[in-house]
């Protein structure tokens, strides 16, 4: 857990160099994750998770390191919220494990 205010995690991860599209990767585990998408530029896309009964939601940001390589952050969505209980980990996680998962079933339906 990383102090700060709001509260945060960043991890960043390597894909390897099978993956041809890892901006459209992202976007597909976001949607099947139902996290909204904000906004997108070519070097970051953002999103946001629901509320819950252990959080008020959290700013989801992807930035574009390389062709293969990504920056994950999750901050709380309460400016003055210091402390997450694991939360933002959780996402992170949670997001890049989706990637895996999107990876492994292939491209979407007719696609």
């Amino acid at each position: 857990m990383t102090f700060g205010f709001p509260a945060y995690h960043t991890e960043t991860y390597r894909f390897g160099e099978d993956v041809s599209d890892v901006r459209n990767l992202a976007i597909r585990a976001l949607d099947s994750l139902a996290w909204p998408l904000l906004t997108q530029t070519d070097s970051r896309l953002e999103a946001k998770t629901g509320v819950s009964l252990l959080s008020f939601g959290e700013k989801i940001t992807i930035d574009f390191l390389s062709d293969y390589e990504i920056s994950v952050t999750s901050k709380c969505s309460i400016p003055t919220q210091c402390f997450d209980w694991g939360k933002n980990r959780s996402n992170v996680s949670q997001l890049l494990s989706q990637c895996h998962w999107v990876m492994a079933i292939g491209p979407p339906f007719g696609a």
